[in-house]
């Protein structure tokens, strides 16, 4: 298996995320930034369950990158239902082949607006 190694130059951060409602719930779109290089790939969880700090270690052997990313820019159309808590980890992979330390956010899916 591959050794991870997670780069102290390049780094990634989230910014302010927005969400509409879908369904019994909520989208969320993520914005990623990097500094330090350029993005290339994305691995990430977003889920339910709260994963360890060991699993999140190995998160790139695990989550490949999918095309809700576009331009590497946000991680879009996330679905999570009202009402819950779900957990965000992301790392990100350069063009040269560096891996950011993992980010994470816990997101607290609010309920549903009350119907006019």
């Amino acid at each position: 298996s591959r050794e991870l190694v997670y780069s102290e130059t390049f780094t990634a951060a989230f910014g302010e995320h927005t969400s509409t409602v879908y369904y019994s719930g909520y989208r969320y779109e993520f914005p990623v930034t990097v500094t330090g290089g350029t993005a290339a790939k994305y691995y990430y969880v977003f889920s339910e369950k709260e994963y360890s700090a060991e699993a999140l270690a190995n998160l790139p052997l695990v989550y490949e990158y999918d095309y809700n990313f576009r331009q590497g820019t946000a991680l879009k159309n996330l679905y999570a239902p009202a009402g819950t808590t779900y957990y965000l980890a992301v790392v990100v992979e350069s063009e040269d082949g560096e891996l950011s330390p993992v980010i994470t956010k816990t997101i607290e899916v609010p309920a549903l607006p009350a119907e006019e």
